[in-house]
């Protein structure tokens, strides 16, 4: 499967708004927010069906705070987006170890995002919602 990463523009509006009213993760967000010129890196990810989801990453340093909108439901397969995800950490994480980031810090209270962070490697962080995955073991990971 082949990902692409483009800028997320005015255009995406209405899609996003509709993702998000659905979202009860995200009910009441800006749309706004996830357009391209925020955070450090905001883009739509897209494979060759079309959109996947839209991802913003915040400077957090030595972290990045990874936040993703995924599309309402039957828009985009959860096999698609697995599909995706992955390709897009393999594309990303080479450009934030460059820029000195430690690692990606995510926060959910969703068991099933929960499930999948973890099953990439993310680990719980202390009492919080938030799930850190260290560049350092990503490293060791693919070097075994």
């Amino acid at each position: 499967m082949q990902i692409k990463l483009t800028p997320t523009t005015a255009d995406d509006l209405s899609a996003i708004t509709e993702a998000i009213v659905i979202d009860l993760w995200h009910e009441g967000q800006p749309s706004e927010f996830w357009l391209t010129g925020n955070g450090i890196l905001t883009f739509t990810l897209n494979d060759e069906e079309g959109v996947v989801c839209y991802v913003r990453l915040d400077d957090e340093a030595p972290f990045v705070r990874l936040h993703t909108q995924f599309l309402s439901e039957g828009k985009c397969s959860k096999r698609r987006l697995v599909i995706a995800m992955i390709d897009a950490f393999k594309v990303v994480i080479p450009h934030l170890v460059e820029r000195g980031f430690k690692g990606i810090v995510a926060e959910s209270i969703s068991p099933t995002l929960i499930a999948w962070l973890q099953k990439q490697g993310f680990v719980a962080v202390d009492e919080s919602d938030d799930y850190v995955l260290r560049f350092a073991s990503v490293v060791e990971c693919s070097a075994s």
